[in-house]
Protein backbone atom coordinates (compact mmCIF):
# COMPACT_ATOMS: atom_id res chain seq x y z
CA UNK A 1 0.00 0.00 0.00
CA UNK A 2 2.78 2.40 0.86
CA UNK A 3 4.51 1.72 -2.46
CA UNK A 4 1.28 2.47 -4.32
CA UNK A 5 0.84 5.71 -2.38
CA UNK A 6 4.39 6.75 -3.32
CA UNK A 7 3.77 5.86 -6.95
CA UNK A 8 0.56 7.89 -6.89
CA UNK A 9 2.44 10.83 -5.37
CA UNK A 10 4.71 10.77 -8.43
CA UNK A 11 1.72 11.50 -10.63
CA UNK A 12 1.01 7.96 -11.80
CA UNK A 13 -2.74 7.48 -12.04
CA UNK A 14 -4.12 4.24 -10.64
CA UNK A 15 -7.25 2.40 -11.79
CA UNK A 16 -8.93 -0.60 -10.22
CA UNK A 17 -9.73 -2.95 -13.09
CA UNK A 18 -12.60 -5.46 -13.05
CA UNK A 19 -14.24 -3.64 -10.15
CA UNK A 20 -16.96 -5.71 -8.54
CA UNK A 21 -15.43 -9.14 -9.13
CA UNK A 22 -12.63 -11.24 -7.67
CA UNK A 23 -10.55 -9.48 -5.03
CA UNK A 24 -12.12 -6.00 -5.29
CA UNK A 25 -12.37 -4.49 -1.86
CA UNK A 26 -14.24 -1.32 -0.92
CA UNK A 27 -11.48 -0.44 1.53
CA UNK A 28 -9.18 0.15 -1.47
CA UNK A 29 -11.36 3.09 -2.45
CA UNK A 30 -10.32 4.88 0.71
CA UNK A 31 -6.75 3.71 1.06
CA UNK A 32 -5.34 3.92 -2.48
CA UNK A 33 -4.64 7.07 -4.49
CA UNK A 34 -7.08 6.08 -7.24
CA UNK A 35 -8.26 8.05 -10.24
CA UNK A 36 -10.69 5.59 -11.81
CA UNK A 37 -12.78 2.45 -11.40
CA UNK A 38 -13.28 0.18 -14.39
CA UNK A 39 -16.50 -1.84 -14.34
CA UNK A 40 -16.09 -5.48 -15.31
CA UNK A 41 -17.38 -6.66 -18.68
CA UNK A 42 -19.65 -9.25 -17.05
CA UNK A 43 -21.90 -6.44 -15.77
CA UNK A 44 -21.81 -4.60 -19.09
CA UNK A 45 -22.68 -7.77 -21.02
CA UNK A 46 -25.75 -8.34 -18.83
CA UNK A 47 -27.04 -4.75 -18.87
CA UNK A 48 -29.87 -5.48 -21.30
CA UNK A 49 -30.95 -8.78 -19.81
CA UNK A 50 -30.29 -8.77 -16.07
CA UNK A 51 -31.84 -5.96 -14.00
CA UNK A 52 -29.35 -6.57 -11.19
CA UNK A 53 -26.45 -5.81 -13.56
CA UNK A 54 -27.90 -2.36 -14.23
CA UNK A 55 -28.30 -1.75 -10.50
CA UNK A 56 -24.68 -2.72 -9.88
CA UNK A 57 -23.36 -0.53 -12.69
CA UNK A 58 -25.47 2.44 -11.56
CA UNK A 59 -24.41 1.98 -7.93
CA UNK A 60 -20.70 1.64 -8.73
CA UNK A 61 -20.87 4.68 -10.98
CA UNK A 62 -22.65 6.81 -8.37
CA UNK A 63 -20.28 5.67 -5.63
CA UNK A 64 -17.21 6.40 -7.76
CA UNK A 65 -18.44 9.86 -8.69
CA UNK A 66 -19.28 10.55 -5.04
CA UNK A 67 -15.67 9.71 -4.19
CA UNK A 68 -14.34 11.95 -6.95
CA UNK A 69 -13.31 9.04 -9.20
CA UNK A 70 -13.83 8.56 -12.92
CA UNK A 71 -15.69 5.51 -14.21
CA UNK A 72 -14.83 3.33 -17.20
CA UNK A 73 -16.53 0.17 -18.48
CA UNK A 74 -15.00 -2.74 -20.32
CA UNK A 75 -16.60 -5.03 -22.85
CA UNK A 76 -18.84 -2.52 -24.65
CA UNK A 77 -20.06 -4.34 -27.74
CA UNK A 78 -23.11 -2.41 -28.95
CA UNK A 79 -24.62 1.06 -29.07
CA UNK A 80 -27.39 0.18 -26.60
CA UNK A 81 -24.81 -0.70 -23.92
CA UNK A 82 -22.88 2.50 -24.60
CA UNK A 83 -26.01 4.63 -24.39
CA UNK A 84 -27.07 2.98 -21.15
CA UNK A 85 -23.60 3.41 -19.61
CA UNK A 86 -23.45 7.07 -20.63
CA UNK A 87 -26.81 7.59 -18.92
CA UNK A 88 -25.30 6.13 -15.75
CA UNK A 89 -22.37 8.54 -15.80
CA UNK A 90 -19.80 6.22 -17.37
CA UNK A 91 -17.82 8.43 -19.76
CA UNK A 92 -15.00 6.05 -20.71
CA UNK A 93 -15.24 2.61 -22.20
CA UNK A 94 -13.42 -0.10 -24.06
CA UNK A 95 -14.70 -2.91 -26.21
CA UNK A 96 -15.36 -3.97 -29.78
CA UNK A 97 -18.15 -1.47 -30.49
CA UNK A 98 -16.05 0.44 -33.02
CA UNK A 99 -13.30 -2.06 -33.70
CA UNK A 100 -11.49 -5.18 -32.59
CA UNK A 101 -7.94 -4.62 -31.27
CA UNK A 102 -5.71 -3.08 -33.93
CA UNK A 103 -2.04 -2.63 -34.70
CA UNK A 104 -0.88 0.98 -34.29
CA UNK A 105 -0.95 1.76 -38.02
CA UNK A 106 -4.52 0.48 -38.41
CA UNK A 107 -5.59 2.43 -35.32
CA UNK A 108 -4.19 5.62 -36.81
CA UNK A 109 -6.11 4.98 -40.04
CA UNK A 110 -9.35 4.35 -38.17
CA UNK A 111 -9.11 7.68 -36.35
CA UNK A 112 -7.62 9.73 -39.18
CA UNK A 113 -9.36 13.04 -39.92
CA UNK A 114 -12.23 12.68 -42.36
CA UNK A 115 -13.23 9.18 -41.24
CA UNK A 116 -16.77 10.19 -40.25
CA UNK A 117 -18.12 9.31 -36.82
CA UNK A 118 -14.99 7.40 -35.78
CA UNK A 119 -12.98 10.61 -35.96
CA UNK A 120 -15.27 12.00 -33.24
CA UNK A 121 -14.59 9.23 -30.73
CA UNK A 122 -12.30 10.13 -27.86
Amino acid sequence: MEALRRIGALGVELTIDDFGVAQSNLAYLRSLPLKKLKIDSSFVRDLGTQPDAAVIVQTVSAMAHGLGLEVAAEGVENAAQLERLAGMGCREWQGHLYSAPLEAREFERLFAPGRGEHAQVS
